[in-house]
């Protein structure tokens, strides 16, 4: 084992995540140090070759530059931290490769780089309590180092969960043959003859609600029609019927003038045949009667004086 001892604020933790950051860790949260770097950039052999690292620090969820450095015209991997497509490699997966560490899965517990790292190769300060003695997530821990140790083997593995899941649907089926078992001992289960004529009679019955809901459904698309139909003559006799109502109040105006004008022409009338009273323009007192053909006003005779008057 490799100790890095030292004291309080020392810097341990720090060192341990500029060397692990880099190979793509999903560590979101990291030490002010690291973070305030542009970039932190780790240089590794692994089985002879040597492999550059380098990941953004003021920006954890920025990709993963993996590159090969003895290697002529190797290609750059650009690698996310975390996989948003399926199938997608993150920069994680592609270092625990390397390594040639398999991701065994056992379960719901699946080991990743992160639980190599956490639980296993580099125990920081704040999981040494929780990871090795005993506490935390001891399925990862157990898997990991079984992996390290060369205990886990995949078709091993695949033959385990087979195991799993046979035994559970084999659970399962013996759950419902108890319970199969406890209705025909209760009496509970009918006899199947029973059964079998309830369940054509409930064919026959949903047949015969089928062949009615088809007849309803005619019937209704009949009655739309009609309703659709009886709408359309709606409107068109309301449209006529606003029509009209413009006509009536257009025909009461023209009917109300020619009340008022034939009123008008009446009292002119009436002024015709009953002349008023005519009386002096100058004192305005009756005047006298004259004999015809003379100027009831002034006395003398004018010419065509009845024609006037008529």
């Amino acid at each position: 084992m490799t100790f890095l001892v030292g004291h309080s604020k020392a810097g341990k933790s720090t060192a341990l995540e500029a060397l692990l950051y880099p190979l793509g860790l999903l560590t979101a949260t990291v030490m002010p140090e690291v973070r305030s770097c542009a970039y932190v950039r780790l240089i590794f052999r692994v089985a002879g070759t040597r492999w550059q690292a380098t990941r953004s620090g003021s920006n954890p969820r920025a990709r993963v530059s993996l590159k090969n450095l003895d290697t002529s015209g190797e290609i750059e991997h650009l690698l996310p931290v975390t996989s948003t497509k399926p199938g997608e490699t993150t920069a994680g997966a592609f270092v625990q490769g390397l390594l040639g560490l398999p991701g065994a899965v056992r379960g719901a517990t699946r080991v990743r780089l992160d639980d190599f790292y956490g639980t296993v190769m580099a125990l920081r300060q704040n999981t040494i309590a929780s990871h090795f003695l005993g506490g935390g997530k001891d399925e990862a821990r157990i898997l990991a180092l079984e992996v390290l140790l060369g205990l886990w083997n995949e078709d091993l593995a695949g033959l385990e969960k087979n195991a799993s899941e046979t035994t559970s649907r084999y659970r399962a089926a013996r759950s419902a043959l108890a319970a199969f078992k406890k209705l025909r001992d209760s009496g509970a289960l009918a006899d199947p003859a029973s059964v079998r004529a309830t369940y054509e009679q409930k064919q026959r019955e949903h047949r015969a609600a089928a062949q009615r809901w088809k007849m309803a459904d005619a019937v209704l698309k009949t009655a739309v029609g009609e309703v659709g139909r009886l709408v359309a003559l709606h409107k068109a006799a309301e449209t006529k019927r606003r029509r009209a109502a413009k006509q009536v109040v257009a025909a009461q105006s023209r009917l109300n003038a020619a009340t008022a004008e034939h009123a008008h022409a009446e009292g002119q009338l009436g002024e015709l045949l009953k002349p008023k009273a005519q009386g002096c323009t100058c004192c305005g007192q009756p005047l006298p009667e004259r004999e015809p053909g003379l100027c009831r006003e002034c006395g003398q005779r004018h010419q065509g004086a009845a024609n006037r008057r008529e």
